[in-house]
């Protein structure tokens, strides 16, 4: 055992304290959140579209008041219009049920979840809400409410499951190579879904949550979504969780790593109970091997072709074509939450290598024949990287992909 208290002999170090416990602000007890008595975080569940009017220009947009600015004004150059068109290509081009994964929508009709902090005990607020009954100014039958102790609109409740916060049980990590960590993610994403799901009074709340966020966005939003096929259902749960972490980073400025000012950050997030309420369905519903793409993510020869990002069986959409930031939320969805932050690194390493990768694709696919050759003369094909090892600069990172291309169509254009 180590100076973190990490027992290496075992299977994963699992450190538990003691129970978080809440204040209710309906009956003003101190409890934790358990199983048959569940706490919940008050919340206001509403749709938006805020994050689809997002444009490549660098220049905010201008809200147009007249005939002649209406005319400038191109909806098409909205991040949600380019989406709609990347739909229609990738329906168009590859298996639906592979594409419905490689996404993520909610730029038009998203779910956003918002909180103000206060919380109480479910069985509490099912009592507070009869008593709302007669207050025409709420719709208690739609779940509405009045927070009890701010008196901030809500209309639905995040279930706190016991295991939530700095109290929560930490898997920790007992790989000392890359190689071991990928293999334990492997073996983590290969327990989904449970064999058995737990019945509970905290089960039932978390999908009585879920329906409430089903029931809050546009029709827009559910008629991408398409069918209820496990596929569909699980590109909308993790649709929510991506839509809530880029609002956040959108009322961030843009930026997590430069302080910025806090007069638009909420005060009070809740992205930690919403990612525990989407994460169980998210599990429960990857009947698929999720795994797999990882696999190929992380280049494993077990299971990889040759050119695993190029050539890929029965239609499906290549690595190349998928969203990282799609995959990162999905892997984040169905892996521990609490997990050692070796894991994490690991997985944003692979996820940050594949977005470099598409990166240097597009910009090869820009350049002229001539511009290629240059890039392809500052590395020959026997010195560009292989297997055994990999590129490390810019120029060999070009040079390797454009060397693996060649011999596609890409730039036959």
């Amino acid at each position: 055992t180590d100076d973190d208290g990490m027992d290496w002999d075992g299977a994963e170090q699992q450190v538990l304290t003691t129970k978080k416990e809440y204040d209710c602000v309906i009956c003003s007890q101190t409890s934790p959140s358990t199983d048959d008595k569940p706490m919940g975080l008050a919340v206001l569940v509403q749709a938006t579209s805020v994050l689809g009017h997002k444009r490549r220009s660098a220049e905010p947009a201008v809200l147009p008041t007249s005939d002649e600015e209406r005319q400038g004004f191109h909806r098409f150059l909205s991040l949600a219009s380019d989406f709609d068109r990347k739909i229609e290509e990738l329906d168009r081009e590859f298996n639906k049920l592979s594409w419905l994964v490689s996404v993520n929508l909610g730029w038009e009709g998203g779910v956003h979840v918002q909180t103000c902090g206060h919380h109480l005990h479910l069985d509490c607020l099912k009592s507070y809400l009869r008593s709302l009954r007669n207050q025409q100014r709420l719709s208690s039958e739609r779940g509405e409410y009045s927070c009890p102790l701010c008196r901030r609109l809500a209309n639905s409740v995040l279930p706190l499951p016991p295991q939530l916060g700095e109290c929560a049980a930490v898997v920790r990590s007992r790989s000392v190579g890359l190689n071991a960590t990928i293999n334990e993610l492997v073996k983590f994403l290969k327990e989904n879904p449970p064999i058995k799901p737990v019945v509970s009074n905290l089960m039932d709340a978390m999908g009585k949550s879920m329906e409430d966020m089903t029931n809050s966005t546009y029709l827009k939003f559910k008629q991408k979504s398409g069918t209820r096929l496990p596929q569909t259902l699980f590109l909308f749960v993790s649709s929510i969780a991506r839509t809530n972490l880029e609002v956040e980073l959108v009322q961030r400025e843009g930026s997590l790593c430069t302080p910025q000012s806090t007069e638009c950050i909420p005060k009070r997030s809740c992205i930690m109970p919403l990612l525990h309420v989407l994460a169980v369905h998210a599990r429960l519903l990857a009947h698929w091997p999720t795994w797999e793409t990882f696999q190929l993510l992380a280049g494993q020869p077990e299971c990889a072709p040759a050119t695993p990002a190029l050539v890929i069986p029965g239609n499906q959409v290549p690595l190349l074509l998928c969203d990282p930031c799609a995959l990162l939320t999905q892997l984040i969805l169905l892996l521990p939450l609490h997990l050692d932050q070796t894991y994490f690194v690991c997985v944003v390493k692979l996820l940050y290598n594949l977005l470099y990768l598409q990166v240097t694709v597009q910009l090869s696919c820009l350049m002229s024949e001539g511009e290629r050759q240059k890039w392809r003369t500052l590395s020959p094909p026997s010195s560009v990287p292989g297997p055994a090892h990999c590129p490390t600069t810019l120029e060999e990172a070009m040079a390797l992909t454009i060397h693996s291309l060649d011999h596609t169509q890409l730039y036959l254009g």
